[in-house]
């Protein structure tokens, strides 16, 4: 399963579970649909004939960080959703970066021996 697959399974289940409890306000609401909608959108313009996606969880990451940026700029939030946004595109960020270090190889020709304790 892909992680598309993985985030709209986790939003399609949460989300309506949330706003069923009152936890979610009405506006958040539609926010979590527009999400869900983007990814679903995403997902199938990047998918391949064969039917596997070809992106990474770096790539829909920077996309979904990338649209609530260009939303803040233009002002389109509110402020308790701007707040949110800020808060996912930290922990975008931050998910981005561990990615990014993940993928560095180890040039083992630069390894050196470690000193023994005395």
């Amino acid at each position: 399963m892909g992680i598309a697959n993985i985030i709209m399974l986790v939003i399609g289940i949460v989300e309506p579970a949330l706003a069923g409890a009152g936890v979610i306000p009405v506006q958040y609401q539609s926010l979590a649909q527009g999400i869900l909608s983007a990814i679903s959108a995403i997902k199938n313009d990047l998918t391949g004939s064969n039917g596997a996606i070809s992106v990474n969880a770096a790539t829909l990451l920077q996309a979904i960080s990338s649209g609530f940026q260009i939303m803040q700029a233009d002002g389109v939030l509110s402020a308790g959703v701007s707040s949110l946004a800020d808060a996912f595109t930290k922990a975008a960020q931050a998910g981005l970066a561990a990615y990014e270090q993940s993928q560095v190889k180890v040039d083992p020709t630069t390894l050196q021996p470690i000193a023994p304790l005395a």
